[in-house]
């Protein structure tokens, strides 16, 4: 059984649509371009953002290391006051930060609070706050 279809009911196929076989127009060229060049832009976003959160994640990891740091002085040396301020800097990881510890007697005396803070040295902004209590008061 052989099907034919006679030419009046053909179809047009989509090489008959061109006109010409010489390649991509110029609209379609810069419509491409256009597609191409809003995806690159939505990529070096996403990388730059990444960039930023990366940055500031190391900034924050440093500034937990310092302030732990400093609490541990601070649990270890009884002859500081509670309630006394003292403040510093300190370099760490290639950068310098500014640490301030407040402490305070909590519950007439049985517990010392002993409150960090670091904050970037070139700057002043905050980068960790860090609330501990000891037990025992002064």
């Amino acid at each position: 059984m052989n099907l034919h279809i006679p030419k009046t009911e053909r179809r047009f196929f989509l090489k008959d649509l061109r006109t010409s076989d010489d390649g991509f127009s110029l609209i379609e060229a810069l419509v491409a371009m256009v597609v191409f060049s809003m995806a690159a832009m939505a990529l070096l976003s996403v990388q730059s953002e990444s960039s930023r959160a990366l940055i500031a994640l190391e900034d924050k990891l440093l500034a937990e290391i310092v302030a732990e740091n400093i609490l541990v002085a601070q649990l270890s040396d009884d002859s500081r006051l509670a309630g006394a301020k003292q403040s510093g800097t300190v370099e760490t990881g290639g950068r310098k930060w500014r640490w301030a510890v407040v402490k305070s007697s909590v519950a007439d005396g049985e517990f010392t609070n002993i409150e960090i803070t670091v904050s970037n040295a070139v700057d002043g902004q905050l980068v960790y706050n860090l609330n501990s209590v000891k037990v025992g008061g002064e």
